[in-house]
């Protein structure tokens, strides 16, 4: 297909079934949508040991300070124990993460570094023609984020709409220019309202780090946001999308015809903060 960027093959025979091999070009999708991201920071950074990929912003956030299990081996529970000591030397929290079919072994192994109780993400996929789509709400518009200036709009949406207090270096991440990544920002009116990450890669367009500012939500904003995103992936000729929902996101992207394929389970260190991937709801406002 003439424009299509490297590495957009189609995937899931073309609107057919989920393959094992899609399956782990979506899970890589993910690991390095949160790699690429934590590597933005000023001290981000990340290594590989032997099936543990241990990714490290350097701050406070414990959604980017990650050990992510890529496969079983002898070897495991010994890098598990480094990456407990390597956070703990540096005082971060952090979080273990693996695929389902892995969870029994690493939860036992989880247990004796005394990580919290696990915690499922759902995993969905979506073939092309992403017919959930929708344009912007009216009085609404969507854009992509080019500049220093719009980045740090974007993280200040981010943080706002997820609901965690920024470090100050998340305002020093140039979202403009993530490696395999685009940012996105919702507007309405002149207000910024919403924000969302693509990341191509592996065939898939990834969508991730959508948040919606509470005043904003209930207007089809994330929908939007996500729509523009996977329109410009259709454009270099992308046919799937993965990501993984938060509680609040699961009931937008099933009604975009996304479905849940794989699921991956979590565990935090004690002195995490809490899942952004299952924030509370909004606070409602009394009736005046």
């Amino acid at each position: 297909m003439r424009g299509t960027r490297a590495g957009a093959t189609d995937v899931g025979g073309n609107g057919g079934a989920w393959t094992p091999v899609d399956l782990e070009r979506a899970m890589t999708n993910v690991r390095d949508a949160y790699r690429h991201f934590a590597e933005g920071f000023p001290a981000g950074r990340s290594e590989t040991d032997g099936n543990l990929l241990l990714i490290d912003s350097g701050t406070s956030l414990t959604e980017l300070n990650i050990a992510f299990v890529t496969g079983r081996g002898a070897g495991l529970a010994a890098a598990l124990r480094k990456a407990a000591k390597y956070f703990a030397d540096r005082g971060l929290p952090w979080r273990l993460e693996a695929g389902e079919s892995l969870g029994p072994t690493v939860g036992r192994l989880a247990a004796a570094l005394g990580l919290s109780e696990p915690h499922h993400r759902p995993g969905l996929l979506c073939h092309a023609p992403f017919e959930g789509m929708s344009r912007p709400p009216k009085g609404a518009t969507v854009r992509r984020v080019r500049s220093p200036s719009e980045a740090t709009i974007f993280a200040h949406v981010l943080a706002t709409g997820t609901g965690f207090d920024p470090p100050p270096e998340l305002f020093d991440v140039p979202f403009h220019r993530l490696p395999d990544m685009r940012a996105y920002l919702a507007f309405v009116g002149d207000a910024p309202a919403a924000c969302s990450l693509l990341h191509l890669q592996g065939g898939f367009a990834g969508v991730y780090a959508v948040a919606t500012i509470d005043a904003f939500r209930r207007q089809g904003l994330a929908r939007a946001v996500t729509s523009e995103s996977l329109h410009d992936a259709l454009a270099e000729g992308y046919r799937a999308s993965c990501l993984q929902a938060s509680t609040m996101g699961l009931p937008v992207y099933l009604g975009m015809g996304f479905q849940p394929v794989f699921d991956d389970v979590t565990w935090s260190s004690p002195d995490a903060g809490p899942d952004l991937a299952a924030p509370p709801p909004p606070t409602r406002r009394r009736k005046s």
